[in-house]
């Protein structure tokens, strides 16, 4: 995990800012990054590097904005990839070297759209995330020091952090919100009761999923952190 954040963890901090620059909402920017992910890991397969990582990424970031109904325009994705990959120079003009970057953008999507064989169904784990917190925060007998420690924000944090581990995509995106839920009730030391079946809360969330699955997933989250 450590070599792949070495690799790749600028690229999905680029990722991240684009997004912030282009003022794209949680979704989209987690689905910039699962796309991302699915790329390097299809690439490596493949065994193909003939891609710049950060064409790739801003590819990534242009399809992803589509997909999740916050479409934008190339010019703009071009515009703010510049200049964060190139912060010293002035602002990009309309010339040889803007439309090499869009027909590299729009070349590289149908590169990826091929590669992915048209199929960009997908899911993030927020809306997982959101209904999981819900339906705990009502199941809890202690709602009061359950607002007072913010798992809520807590989770929001760790699941956008989250987005820089291939996890993200390799993971069923209800298994991520549990991991991530987990995390947070043993930081904050809060306890869940079992259900009346005697099933513990993640079992209910992501059936089959263990405690020792969660550990070990969550133990790849929190190295991050290191």
């Amino acid at each position: 995990m450590k070599e792949y954040l070495a690799e790749h963890g600028d690229v999905i901090k680029f990722i991240l800012n684009a997004s912030a620059c282009l003022h794209l909402s949680a979704v989209p920017r987690t689905s910039a990054c699962i796309l991302y992910h699915k790329v390097i890991k299809q690439k490596k397969e493949r065994r193909e590097n003939d891609l710049d990582k950060y064409l790739i990424a801003a590819t990534c970031l242009y399809i992803a904005a589509k997909l999740e109904e916050e479409p934008q325009k190339v010019r703009d994705v071009v515009n703010v990839c510049y200049r964060l990959t190139h912060p010293d120079k002035e602002p990009l003009e309309i010339g040889k070297s803007y439309w090499n970057l869009r027909d590299s953008i729009t070349t590289c999507e149908l590169i990826l759209m091929r590669l992915f064989q048209f199929n960009l169904c997908f899911e993030t784990p927020h809306k997982y995330l959101l209904h999981f917190i819900k339906l705990l925060r009502d199941w809890s007998d202690d709602i009061q020091r359950w607002k007072k420690v913010n798992v809520s924000q807590i989770c929001w944090n760790l699941l956008n952090d989250s987005c820089r581990l291939p996890l993200i995509a390799e993971c069923r995106p209800e298994f991520v919100a549990t991991v991530i839920i987990f995390i947070s009730l043993k930081t904050t030391l809060l306890d869940v009761q079992e259900s009346e079946e005697g099933k513990h809360w993640y079992e209910v969330f992501s059936p089959g999923t263990t405690s020792e699955q969660l550990e070990r997933i969550s133990c790849q989250i929190l190295e991050m952190y290191e």
